[in-house]
């Protein structure tokens, strides 16, 4: 039971870690003795985003997107499927 108990604290302060971008990915999974995929699993179980977009990201991306499709319509470009 006191192994069951450290081994989930540890998987929180690793992944607590992993948020706050003090870790990478891949060294969470080496603290914990996973395979990359098994710590993407364990970051999923546990809900924290592989990406961490800031707030307005894809906004402007889609208008800087827009724009430039515009522009190469206004130059006679033609857009493909």
């Amino acid at each position: 039971m006191k192994e069951e108990i450290e081994e989930k604290w540890q998987e929180e302060e690793i992944l607590s870690l992993v948020r706050q971008k003090k870790i990478s990915l891949r060294k969470g999974a080496s603290l914990l003795g996973l395979t990359y995929r098994e710590f993407l699993k364990l970051m999923d179980k546990h809900k924290v985003p592989i990406f961490d977009y800031e707030e307005g990201w894809l906004e402007r991306e889609m208008a800087t997107f827009e724009g430039l499709t515009q522009k190469k319509l206004e130059r006679g470009g033609v857009l493909s499927e």
